[in-house]
């Protein structure tokens, strides 16, 4: 009997840790599925055909050459551009991609993987976030729809700086609030790192941006005695000056403080209070691009921001104890309403910072995209849980209208665009109509309640979308405004002639080229020097065909596109 007794509790127990061990298996099937399938999407989105434009002039340019020519020169401290010093951003992203032509070779993909790799890496940290935080569902709904927001994916597939940026931002604002709520000082020293990375990737702004938001986050709720004790400043502020301070010293100490007067003062102190390289924009433009660079999603912001809880948070306390008590408004937060506060000082903070600054650009508001995700996240599982659908059908149908109005206007509008492509209006108009129908059939599912189906139905076109006639754009744009540019310089720089950019800001001719080119600022510059060789390629604009015509000298060899290639040879009178 006793060995019987034995036998069934030895067998009770192997199934108990046979069950146990096939629960602990599904849990980790179930959170690591999801989570695949996400990334994977993303690094679709991301790295597909990532080299097979040529780089866009001049911005990709700007950060491209520099990086093939420190590997070229050798020297990791100052950054060049056609083996001139140039002072601009720190160069934590310029590194990263030398280190990646190293590896892939000197092309479009190696100097795009930085930011491919930035914004898979932030779609994931988004997920881990929100999981951690909301539930496996918004991770799920706020990863995608930020990978899927066209200036979010645009960005990730350009060779700039502004996707390393937000990437470092996001994950010190994360880890902030982790230090926080999980009381762990391991991310919070991790958030200092972070921070000091993005100081290394754009300069002061890396610090101002995720401070300037705690403060005003910490103030709302009324906490910031116990935030100050909390997060170290100052332990804080070593760990970034021991991650940044090195380099900024050494490069104004190398350059004699210039590198303080170009950087310091001209790309953040100027740029902030006046028009730098035109880039200008009314206060308005930093609304109009996260409205735009989140669309479709973006018509879900305004009641996102707002807040059923938070706004509902006002009104009680206004209604019962007047204006001034709305100060207390922010006490006593559930963890998901005080995750929607923090999104909403992160976003509004940023979009204000960034509309303060006189010199505007679409990237700048970027950090401030996972919080919109993260907002939109909470608003979709506020409004399924308590089927406010109105809150879910309203703006979808607004989606619909944008998206008819869009088909009738967008020819018009393409029209007025400065060297747009003539297919491009043929690419939107397939594009937006593509995009109706489907936002027309899912929303027929959420006017139903078919609330997953719905999603899916408004998301996988989008990724396909933007897969396909995003890169029928990116190709018509390209074919217009940089092709056969690239192929003119490889040829030119595979011989032993100077090659000259002449009439035309194309900082990519180097790094096509492999060598410095000359670039006269005139007509009478460009003859002076071609009177000083003895022979030339010059790359110009096609509209110039004539003048080169009629240089004594010259001959066109090449007229394709926008662009010419022409030969210089001295006329015999002048050997």
């Amino acid at each position: 009997m006793l060995g019987s007794s034995v036998r069934i509790v030895s067998s009770s127990t192997k199934d108990t840790n046979s069950s146990a061990a096939s629960s602990i298996w599904k849990e980790a099937w179930q959170r690591v599925m999801p989570f695949t399938l996400v990334y994977l999407a993303a690094c679709t989105l991301f790295f597909a055909e990532l080299g097979r434009f040529p780089l866009f002039n001049p911005d990709e340019a700007l950060y491209a050459e520099p990086a093939r020519e420190m590997l070229v020169i050798g020297d990791w401290i100052t950054t060049y551009l056609n083996y001139i010093v140039r002072f601009t951003k720190p160069p934590i992203t310029i590194w990263a991609q030398a280190i990646s032509i190293e590896a892939f070779g000197v092309n479009e993909f190696a100097v795009r993987f930085t930011g491919a790799a930035a914004g898979a890496l932030l779609v994931a940290a988004t997920y881990w976030f929100a999981e951690k935080f909301i539930g496996r569902r918004a991770a799920i709904v706020s990863s995608l729809v930020l990978c899927s927001a066209p200036l979010f994916v645009g960005t990730a597939r350009e060779a700039i700086t502004d996707m390393p940026l937000s990437l470092f931002c996001a994950v010190s604002m994360f880890c902030f609030f982790a230090s926080v709520k999980l009381r762990r000082e391991s991310m919070l020293w991790l958030a200092y790192l972070f921070t000091g990375l993005a100081v290394m990737t754009k300069g002061p702004v890396g610090l101002i941006l995720p401070l300037a938001i705690l403060a005003v986050y910490h103030i709302l709720r009324q906490d910031w005695k116990e935030a100050l004790a909390h997060y170290q400043p100052l332990k804080g502020l070593t760990i970034v000056g021991l991650i940044a301070l090195p380099w900024f010293v050494t490069e104004i100490y190398i350059t004699k403080g210039a590198y303080f007067n170009d950087f310091i003062m001209r790309e953040n102190f100027q740029r902030f209070t006046s028009v730098v390289d035109s880039h200008k924009g009314g206060w308005w433009y930093h609304i109009a691009a996260m409205m735009g660079g989140f669309f479709p999603w973006s018509v879900y912001i305004p009641q996102a921001l707002l807040g059923g809880v938070l706004l509902g948070r006002i009104k009680n306390f206004w209604s019962n104890s007047g204006p001034f008590s709305i100060l207390h408004a922010f006490k006593g937060l559930t963890l998901q309403e005080d995750l929607g506060l923090f999104c909403v000082c992160w976003t509004v903070v940023t979009v204000a910072f960034f509309s303060a600054s006189v010199s505007k650009l679409l990237p700048y508001t970027l950090p401030a995209f996972p919080a919109v995700a993260l907002l939109l996240a909470l608003e979709f599982e506020r409004c399924i849980k308590q089927q406010l659908d109105k809150r879910l059908t309203i703006p979808a149908f607004v989606m619909v209208l944008t998206y008819a109005a869009a088909t009738v206007i967008l020819p018009h509008t393409v029209k007025l665009l400065r060297d747009a492509p003539e297919t491009l209006i043929d690419i939107a108009q397939s594009f937006t109509t593509y995009e109706l129908i489907f936002t027309v059939a899912a929303t027929s599912l959420l006017s139903r309640r078919f609330y997953r189906a719905a999603f899916f139905l408004f998301l996988i076109p989008s990724f396909l979308g933007l897969l396909f006639f995003g890169n029928r754009i990116l190709t018509a744009l390209s074919c217009t405004w940089e092709e056969p540019l690239p192929a003119m310089a490889r040829f030119a720089g595979q011989s032993a002639l100077p090659v000259v950019v002449f009439d035309m800001r194309k900082p990519s001719m180097p790094f096509y080229a492999e060598r410095r080119v000359e670039q006269p600022g005139s007509e009478e510059q460009l003859k002076t020097f071609l009177k000083s060789t003895k022979g030339a390629y010059i790359l110009s604009k096609a509209k110039r065909n004539q003048y080169f015509r009629d240089l004594p000298g010259c001959k066109v060899q090449l007229s394709e596109g926008k662009f010419v290639l022409v030969r210089y040879a001295p006329p015999s009178g002048d050997m």
